[in-house]
């Protein structure tokens, strides 16, 4: 049975997947694929899931996780 952490991170990528109009790259699913608290996921979701975002509010979005992940990642 699948876990809900790993079914909430199918549906993030696959929102983003649709928001951003393109596949993932490397670090986008590296940087959406971490474990974190549940509310997390649901504002992830809610935020990417935002019809009022702009494809480029999406964008810097993703941005920024990448680089706060890839911060995270090398600080320990």
């Amino acid at each position: 049975m699948e876990s809900i952490e790993n079914i909430l991170i199918r549906k993030i990528k696959r929102a983003l997947k649709v928001r951003l109009g393109r596949d993932l790259n490397k670090d986008e699913i590296e940087a959406f694929s971490v474990s974190r608290a549940y509310i997390a996921y649901e504002m992830i979701l809610d935020y990417v899931n935002d019809n009022s975002k702009s494809q480029s509010e999406i964008t810097e979005y993703v941005e920024s996780v990448i680089k706060e992940y890839k911060t995270t990642a090398n600080n320990g």
